[in-house]
């Protein structure tokens, strides 16, 4: 008797999916052991349910099928992919001509995203048309109503809640990805721990005391997606704790510190300098900025 093969279904369309079920149901050597159209469930169901093949859209909500494939590369079992998919990943210069809804002008979001078009060589004021909306919620209800082919730049969480509301909409570009094409030598930062220098100098102890702990809480959220989004959303920081789990990932929540933090910083700092001296006091910091790094 044939080994029965085990599969699972991942695609963002419904309907589709619903077609690929009843075609695997309908054949007694294939068994069918789970579908979703969302790519941090496929990759889930992977782990626990060990398919011997993944049939697979590269358009898939929360983490698309190309980030999928990158997180099969970690693990011990590995099964064999089919992917369906005319989808092909957007370039930064596939923007030209297009709208672009966005959030923060004048601020940091102006800064980062004028940066990187015009790095790639698109000029932001005659290239692309952006329209600033006052908050990210604006941005995600003018994406719903512009319809297919709209393009907005948007943070997470609200990527991945944009993604539950809107069938089919999917990651075309990640701005820390286009950002570290440009310069690996620095990073698109969008968080910090600033300390008073004088209470640094008084209590250095208390201080490297509580930077490990904080070390370790970004350790542990990292390795803990299921238990740190239930407190997430117990102290109200997203809304419901499974949005909270499947923006988690895609976070990007980093520790650094030392050399490594005032590259990565001083190189975003400088940046923001070129686009608006006063988006960071009218000069750039001097390595007095820098904590703990001699």
């Amino acid at each position: 008797m044939d080994t029965v093969k085990r599969v699972l279904i991942a695609d963002a369309s419904e309907e589709f999916r619903r077609l690929l079920c009843d075609a695997v149901s309908a054949e007694p050597d294939l068994e069918l052991v789970g579908e979703t159209g969302d790519g941090n469930e496929a990759l889930r169901l992977i782990r626990e349910e060990l398919p011997d093949l993944v049939v697979m859209d590269l358009i898939l909500s929360g983490m698309d099928g190309l980030e999928v494939l990158r997180a099969l590369h970690g693990l011990e079992f590995r099964p064999q992919v089919l992917v369906l998919s005319s989808f092909v990943r957007s370039s930064v210069a596939d923007l030209a001509g297009k709208t672009i809804y966005s959030t923060g002008k004048g601020t940091t979001p102006e800064y980062v995203l004028n940066y990187i078009l015009t790095e790639n060589g698109i000029d932001p004021a005659k290239d692309v048309t952006i329209e600033y909306k006052s908050e990210a919620t604006e941005v995600l209800s003018t994406l719903q109503s512009a319809g297919e082919g709209a393009v907005a730049v948007l943070p997470q969480p609200y990527v991945t809640a944009a993604q539950a509301q809107v069938e089919g909409l999917n990651v075309a570009l990640d701005l820390t990805e286009e950002w570290n094409k440009i310069d690996p030598d620095s990073q698109l930062i969008t968080g910090v721990l600033a300390v008073r220098s004088d209470y640094a100098e008084q209590h250095p102890e208390e201080l490297e005391v509580f930077l490990a702990d904080y070390r370790s809480s970004i350790e542990w959220v990292t390795a803990n997606t299921a238990d740190a989004a239930q407190l997430v959303a117990e102290y109200g920081i997203v809304a419901k704790a499974p949005l909270a789990e499947k923006a988690l990932p895609a976070c990007n929540i980093t520790y650094m510190d030392g050399a490594d933090m005032k590259q990565a910083l001083s190189g975003y700092l400088d940046v923001l300098y070129q686009q608006d001296a006063a988006s960071v006091g009218g000069a750039l910091p001097g390595d007095d900025f820098y904590y703990g790094v001699e």
